[in-house]
């Protein structure tokens, strides 16, 4: 039993020295890391921007799950950003849409196949908007100017015709 214990005792003596010299070992590959790190930062990331373009599923899963952990963070850094500059955001997106015609155009065709009754529903609001506009012009009167800003096309429609049942033309 002796033999048992003495064996135990220099085994777990020497790990514990092996885990020590490990972690002085880490502990130096750290910092001359970090001192590398400092002294080539364009190297640096050069490579890693080099490492992104050939593994780009690797980094897009590592987005993906990123995203997930840090959903809440991630949507507020966007809303802190577009509040702060809305004319950037504005312009971006417009130039990002003048890039991607095409794929914007095909996005567009399907969600219409996909959604016939909602998408008329725009076509009949333009039209209603469009006649208002008509209506108004020949009128004399710019939008604007007569139609408050809390009515809806609709009934903007049916008062700029006169069709109150009170018979007042409100």
């Amino acid at each position: 039993m002796d033999e048992v214990n003495r064996k135990n005792r220099e085994y777990m003596r020497e790990r514990s020295r092996k885990m020590r010299a490990q972690k002085e070992r880490r502990e130096k590959d750290r910092e001359r890391v970090r001192r590398w790190t400092e002294a080539n930062r364009e190297r640096k990331r050069e490579t890693i921007r080099r490492w992104h373009a050939e593994h780009p599923e690797k980094t897009a899963e590592y987005s993906r799950r990123y995203y997930e952990r840090n959903r809440d963070a991630v949507l507020a850094r966007a809303r802190q950003r577009r509040d702060q500059s809305p004319e950037k955001v504005k312009a971006s997106s417009r130039d990002w849409q003048q890039r991607n015609r095409e794929h914007l155009t095909e996005w567009q065709r399907q969600y219409r196949a996909e959604n016939p009754d909602v998408y008329e529903r725009a076509l009949q609001s333009n039209r209603e908007s469009k006649r208002l506009a008509r209506r108004l012009k020949s009128l004399g009167c710019r939008q604007s100017a007569c139609v408050g800003p809390r009515q809806q096309s609709g009934e903007r429609m049916r008062r700029s015709r006169g069709s109150s049942s009170s018979g007042t033309g409100r």
